[in-house]
C-alpha cells in the first residue's frame, strides 16, 4: 500500500473554495475516517491517518482565517 501525500497548496485552494458548512462536514468525515485509517496504518505501515490530520489542519486554518477577517471587517 502506498502512503497518501498531501498537496498543501491544492488542499488550501480547495478549502478556500468551500463554504463553512462544507468545511464543517468535511471535518466530521475526517474524524469518522481516522480510526479506520489509523488501523490500516498500523497494519500496513502507511501514514494515511497523518494525511487526514494534515487535511484537517488546513481546513481549520481556513476557518480561523475567515474568522479573523470577519473580526477585522467588523472594526
Amino acid at each position: 500500500m502506498t502512503t497518501k501525500r498531501i498537496d498543501w497548496n491544492a488542499t488550501a485552494d480547495k478549502a478556500a473554495a468551500m463554504t463553512d458548512t462544507q468545511i464543517h462536514y468535511a471535518l466530521i468525515d475526517i474524524q469518522k475516517t481516522l480510526p479506520s485509517a489509523d488501523a490500516m496504518d498500523r497494519e500496513f505501515g502507511t501514514d494515511n491517518g497523518g494525511y487526514y490530520r494534515d487535511e484537517a489542519s488546513v481546513l481549520r486554518a481556513e476557518l480561523r482565517n475567515r474568522t479573523s477577517k470577519a473580526r477585522i471587517a467588523a472594526l
